[in-house]
Order: structure tokens, then sequence, then C-alpha cells
């Protein structure tokens, strides 16, 4: 059996410009945060078991009414 050398592969140069995935950044962020004792809630990807609190609600209500709330 002859040994055959190994190729290598080179990645494309524009890999370079790929980033870290934007919520593996937050996630290690709130990481952090949660470490230093801070309270993080977390709105991140997901899909919520339980509804908001009525609080919750209507502060959403209170903020989506500002003229000021809406734009870029």
């Amino acid at each position: 059996m002859e040994n055959k050398p190994i190729k290598t592969i080179q990645p494309a140069e524009r890999l370079s410009l790929v980033s870290e995935y934007y919520f593996s950044r937050k996630l290690k962020e709130v990481a952090r945060l949660n470490a230093e004792g801070r309270d993080i809630i977390s709105l991140a990807i997901g899909s919520p078991d339980m509804p908001p609190s009525p609080q919750t609600i209507e502060k959403l209500c209170e903020v989506a009414r500002r003229p000021d709330a809406h734009g870029y």
C-alpha cells in the first residue's frame, strides 16, 4: 500500500469576511452580565411558553402610543 500525500484544502478568502453569529455574541454577553449578578431578560431567538404579564402588555401599549416611538 503506497502512502499518498495529504492534500490541504484552502478556504476561500471571502470566508475571512464572515463574522461570528450575532446571537452567539449576545449569548456570551448575557452570560457575562448574569455572572455579574445582573437580572437579564432575553428577548432573543425563541418562542415564549407563557404569555406576557399584564404589566408588560400595558407598558408595550404605552410606548407604542408615543409618537416618537416609531421610525428609524
